[in-house]
């Protein structure tokens, strides 16, 4: 799953290299979009799936039912739910009107260390330079 900056999402993408994989790097806390990237699943390639635990057992019901299980890999991880996208619409427009259209965006941010887990760097056309800063969207 990557960030689309252009659409403000989260979104499930097939990647066949390393420099398609690196935009995965990281974790994305808001619902994704699976629609495109589920789709362009060719039944006859190996893939690897991730996603949340209710993304991975939908995806694993849709394999079995046409008998696909041996063509996928499925990896999902502990999860205690994620806000609504309207939420992070209203986060975003909030935080566009002061610093510009978002260029980039990393939850869970280390650039100032592990100690502060809940720091998100974010970046804009405007500024380029990182800007930290805590989301309280729970």
């Amino acid at each position: 799953m990557r960030y689309n900056t252009e659409l403000a999402r989260a979104e499930h993408y097939i990647a066949t290299t390393i420099d398609e994989l690196r935009p995965s790097i990281g974790s994305k806390y808001i619902q994704s979009y699976t629609i495109n990237g589920f789709s362009s699943i060719n039944r006859k390639q190996k893939y690897l799936v991730t996603g949340t635990p209710c993304q991975i057992d939908s995806f694993r019901r849709y394999i079995r039912k046409f008998h696909m299980e041996d063509n996928f890999l499925l990896m999902d991880f502990f999860c205690h739910g994620v806000p609504s996208m309207l939420m992070w619409r209203k986060y975003i427009t909030d935080v566009e009107k002061k610093i510009g259209k978002l260029t980039y965006v990393s939850w869970r941010n280390k650039r100032t260390g592990w100690h502060d887990s809940w720091a998100m760097a974010i970046e804009s056309e405007f500024n380029k330079k990182c800007q930290l800063g805590v989301i309280m969207m729970f």
